[in-house]
């Protein structure tokens, strides 16, 4: 007499099958034999890439002093001077460069900078600037605010112009005052 029973396994695709024979010129013993249906193990592939964006880089040009500074030149006691970002060739441009079409974040270090002379007299610089991905479109940039987005043009390029304002009180001493900004630029 022949005895089979067989179980299926799904999870390994592994049958077992256990055959009990019963005859006069065999042992009194059970045969088990494993029968594979299919694979026990798999291999799939996937696809690694990482794209590394471009060094941000920055310069700056133009401003009155052909090196991107602003200079407010000569300036009299109670009047406020200011360089008009979008039309003045005085403003400083700095041009960004990046990955193409992504946006970026401009930060400024203070839209007020204090001016300060050498015996530590100090004046009010408010900032301005404007943006835009062409260069020839000063006149029409947008306006910028610290922690702002820009998007970079499909060059990978943008241009900031800054200028503002000093204002001059009555009672402000002569001479040089000087100060800084920074202009700060990360991907998102």
């Amino acid at each position: 007499m022949k005895k089979v029973v067989c179980k299926l396994v799904l999870a390994g695709f592994v049958m077992f099958c256990s055959v009990d024979v019963r005859a006069q010129n065999v042992s009194q013993s059970s045969i088990v034999v494993q029968m594979i249906l299919g694979a026990t193990g798999g291999t799939a592939t996937a696809t690694v890439s990482a794209t590394v964006l471009p060094v941000i880089s920055i310069t700056s040009s133009a401003g009155n002093d052909g090196a991107g500074n602003l200079n407010f030149g000569l300036t009299i006691v109670n009047t406020t001077a200011s360089i008009d970002p979008r039309a003045s060739s005085s403003a400083s441009l700095f041009t960004i460069s990046a990955g193409a079409d992504m946006p970026m974040t401009a930060s400024f270090s203070s839209p007020d900078v204090t001016l300060t002379d050498s015996l530590g007299n100090k004046l009010s610089f408010s900032l301005l600037a404007v943006g835009a991905q062409v260069s020839s479109s000063q006149q029409t940039a947008a306006q910028l605010t610290s922690g702002g987005t820009i998007t970079m043009s499909g060059s990978g390029v943008y241009y900031v112009w800054i200028g503002g304002t000093v204002a001059v009180p009555s009672s402000a001493a002569g001479g040089t005052y000087t100060g800084y900004f920074h202009l700060t630029v990360a991907y998102q």
